[in-house]
């Protein structure tokens, strides 16, 4: 089956099944998450094309119970032919995938999502931070105070601005890499950087710059179970705080 994609909602593909987003916009960067749904160790296969003549396969490894990370795949819109499409090609009889398109315009279809929140800054509200929950705010130009905690467990969340995205990983045990991917050729290390701590509970510092920043779970539901997220303005940042919070680009 051939699905339309374009409002970035959820859809799970099976062997032979396609999902294609059009139009993308040329200056904005998508995070594309893949779960293997499959409820087994099996990995599965999907490959995604971008242009006519440019395309790639992303491995998503099997996850018992539907219990695995997501593997994040970026895409420069300005790469595209305008489209992208993700199948599953049809040799793979057992696959499953369930996979959604995130940006600072998706999704459109927030259906399948557990939580859709504007988050409040000003009160620096603790939220839950459920699989498949997006949060967002846009940042005023002054100090926030990130604050993301997941208990005992390994938690990676995404955040997403219009043409840059940093990935958290908190409690972390295996390298985050593994599970990102940079497709197309102006997605460059710059663009998506990586902030992995060992900390089950960590505050990260956000210069407000007046642009929106959304966050993402790419997570388990087991891995989030304990999982919360806070966003304070007005933050006052403690002198080694600027270094401590210094970023690593993805291995291309």
């Amino acid at each position: 089956m051939d699905y339309n994609w374009d409002q970035g909602g959820c859809v799970t593909l099976k062997a032979n099944d396609s999902a294609t987003i059009h139009n993308l916009n040329k200056s904005e960067l998508y995070a594309f998450f893949f779960y293997n749904s499959n409820r087994n160790d099996n990995p599965a296969t999907v490959h995604i094309s971008w242009a006519n003549d440019k395309s790639d396969d992303v491995k998503v490894p099997g996850a018992t119970n539907n219990m695995g990370l997501a593997i994040v795949v970026f895409v420069w819109g300005g790469d595209t032919s305008g489209k992208v499409t993700a199948s599953i090609p049809k040799d793979q009889e057992n696959a499953q995938i369930t996979s959604y398109i995130g940006s600072a315009s998706m999704p459109v279809d927030t259906s399948c999502l557990t939580v859709n929140q504007n988050l409040d800054v000003q009160a620096g509200t603790t939220y839950d931070f459920k699989q498949f929950s997006r949060f967002y705010a846009t940042l005023a130009e002054t100090e926030h105070a990130l604050t993301l905690s997941s208990g005992k467990a390994q938690f990676a969340v995404t955040q997403i601005e219009d043409q840059t995205a940093t990935v958290y990983l908190l409690n972390k045990i295996a390298d985050v890499d593994n599970n990102i991917k940079l497709l197309t050729q102006s997605v460059t290390p710059k663009m998506v950087t990586t902030k992995p701590v060992t900390d089950s509970e960590k505050t990260f510092y956000i210069p407000g710059d007046g642009n929106q920043h959304i966050w993402f779970n790419a997570d388990s539901v087991l891995d989030s179970e304990n999982a919360q997220i806070t966003l304070k303005m007005n933050a006052q940042v403690p002198s080694q705080s600027r270094e401590s919070d210094a970023r690593t680009p993805v291995k291309h």
